[in-house]
């Protein structure tokens, strides 16, 4: 058995069949910038590590805010002016970027916070005080939603052509 990793191609013996899988990321350009980020509309798991990621970061930001005493985070700030409390503040806000930044990458399945965020952190906050990382999978949501029609469509289509020409499978009748 041969695999074509260029080609997400798995050949098997002639006796049996061969598959092809397509797996390419599409690059989606960030904003007006001249970087971009990879979505791989194929993958149909996508949808339910996004809600599990969103749900992991909510819950642990949650627990930051109540271990900290703060409402939010954006009121992470040194108790007193001292270095030892501005260090610990730092380290705190590292500690829930690099959260942030691990789910990310979990639900995207690869370093997505590196095409993203780069070096600034992802709890910054927008103009509209929004966090960085809200703001991006508010803006992703609409693309996936978008691409996952077309392809629930294109699927349809091609069982209805199916379906037509050779009538229902007789799996599917009662």
């Amino acid at each position: 058995m041969d695999v074509n990793v260029e080609r997400n191609t798995l050949n098997l013996p002639d006796d049996e069949f061969a598959v092809d899988f397509e797996t390419e990321r599409t690059p989606v350009r960030l904003g007006k910038s001249d970087r971009y980020f990879y979505m791989d509309f194929n993958d149909t798991n996508f949808p339910s590590r996004l809600k599990q990621g969103r749900e992991d970061i909510s819950k642990y930001l949650e627990e930051k805010r109540k271990e900290l005493g703060i409402e939010d985070i954006n009121q992470l700030q040194a108790k007193e002016h001292t270095i030892e409390e501005i260090e610990k503040t730092i380290n705190i806000s590292n500690e829930i970027d690099s959260f942030i930044k691990n789910r990310m990458n979990y639900i995207f399945g690869y370093d997505v916070s590196r095409d993203v965020f780069g070096d600034t952190s992802s709890v910054s906050v927008t103009r509209k005080g929004e966090y960085y990382f809200d703001n991006f999978l508010n803006s992703v949501l609409p693309l996936v939603e978008r691409e996952y029609q077309v392809r629930i469509q294109a699927t349809n289509e091609r069982i209805k052509k199916y379906v037509d020409k050779k009538g229902m499978h007789p799996a599917l009748k009662k």
